[in-house]
């Protein structure tokens, strides 16, 4: 099983003194319709960096406006880490391209994590290069 992220509990009305109870309102009105939808997030670590900044307090407030929000986290080992970290540079700009031994690493443990994602959901979020192949291999069912 894919490690979870235990994320505490956020209420969106905290925010209420801040954005102001209209805005609060507005967005309990706009997440009704996502009311019980299954999301997923999956990123590559649970600390450091946006990703785990921002899913750390959007999961649970997700959460408080009834969306079924879980947030995942991928495995791998020194190799497959250095692969997704040129893929990453790569994104952003750095010319080059995987090796078939690369390729290879990142498959291999993309579909690892795919075993290991048990739960089916209506929406599947990777928030970084590591999980982008894990939808691919686990089957996405109904999920987009």
């Amino acid at each position: 099983m894919l490690e979870s992220v235990d994320v505490g509990k956020r209420a969106i009305a905290d925010y209420g003194a801040t954005a102001g109870l209209e805005a609060v309102e507005r967005l309990r009105a706009s997440a009704e319709p996502l009311r019980g939808a299954r999301v997923l997030h999956l990123s590559a670590t649970l600390y450091g960096g946006g990703v785990a900044e921002i899913l750390r307090s959007e999961v649970p407030l997700l959460r408080d406006l009834g969306i079924a929000a879980d947030w995942k986290v991928v495995t791998g080992d020194t190799a497959f880490f250095s692969v997704t970290k040129t893929m990453h540079n790569a994104l952003q700009g750095h010319r080059r391209s995987l090796t078939d031994h690369e390729k290879e690493i990142y498959l291999t443990y993309s579909t690892r994590n795919a075993h290991l994602l048990d739960e089916g959901y209506d929406l599947v979020v990777a928030h970084d290069p590591q999980p982008l192949a894990v939808p691919h291999f686990h089957g996405r069912g109904d999920a987009r």
